[in-house]
């Protein structure tokens, strides 16, 4: 499994629902329509249910924020380069 972003490109960030009509990452959703840039990725592995899932974590570098925070791929979409 790849990642779908690479370090450098730019993306926002994007509310994710859950089944249940809630933010499946309330904590990220003070940053949703910012823009950042890649820095890195790891996979994540977790487990739900005796399932083991795999997503791609990003470490994201908010422009307007200043900062760096983990974001999960779903959470991403890509900018067009400029």
């Amino acid at each position: 499994m790849e990642p779908k972003y690479i370090s450098g490109q730019k993306v926002r960030i994007v509310s994710v629902g859950s089944p249940h009509g809630q933010s499946r990452y309330p904590e990220l959703e003070k940053y949703v329509n910012e823009t950042g840039e890649i820095v890195d990725s790891h996979l994540s592995k977790y487990e739900i249910h005796g399932q083991t899932t795999e997503i791609w974590a990003y470490t994201v570098y908010i422009v307007n924020g200043n900062i760096e925070t983990t974001i999960m791929e779903d959470a991403l979409e890509s900018l067009p380069d400029r």
